[in-house]
C-alpha cells in the first residue's frame, strides 16, 4: 500500500511498517536528517531499543535497496525529527486527551498524519507540501 504525503508516495508494508526513506525523500532529503543518520544518535537508538522491548520484536529494518522501514512508533519519532511542527501537533493531541478535551478520531499513525495535514497550518509548519491521500496498489 502507498500513502501520499507531502506530494510523494510513502510505502507501507504488510506489517504496517512505513518507509522512513520515503518520508525523508518527501522532506527534500535534508542531509542531516536521513533515516540512517537519525538511527545513529544515541537517544534515538535508545528509543528504538525501548520500543523493541515493548513490542517484543524488531521495529526497524533495512531492505536490500537501502530503504529503511519502521513500525508506527518509530515512524512517529522520525516524523517529529523531520518536522518539529508535527511533534508539536502530536503533543497537542496528547494534551487534549490528558485534559479530557475533544480530539479528532484517530485510529492509527496514518490517521494522525491526515489530521495533521488538515489543521497543520496552526503549527506554522515549514515542511508542509500538500494534502495526504490514501492510495492502494
Amino acid at each position: 500500500m502507498l500513502q501520499r504525503m507531502f506530494s510523494r508516495s510513502v510505502q507501507v508494508d504488510d506489517q504496517g511498517f512505513l518507509c522512513l526513506t520515503d518520508l525523508w525523500n518527501a522532506s527534500n532529503k535534508m542531509p542531516n536528517s536521513s533515516p540512517k543518520r537519525y538511527l545513529c544518535y544515541p537517544t534515538n537508538k535508545h528509543f528504538v531499543e525501548l520500543v523493541k522491548q515493548k513490542v517484543g520484536s524488531y521495529v526497524v529494518y533495512e531492505r536490500k535497496d537501502g530503504s529503511v522501514w519502521a513500525d508506527p512508533m518509530v515512524t512517529l519519532s522520525y516524523t517529529s525529527y523531520l518536522d518539529p511542527g508535527f511533534e508539536l501537533f502530536a503533543f497537542d493531541i496528547f494534551d487534549r486527551i490528558a485534559t479530557d478535551q475533544p480530539v479528532p478520531p484517530l485510529n492509527d499513525f496514518l490517521s494522525l498524519m491526515v489530521e495533521y495535514e488538515k489543521i497543520g497550518s496552526e503549527y506554522n509548519l515549514p515542511f508542509r507540501r500538500s494534502k495526504i491521500t490514501t492510495m492502494h496498489n
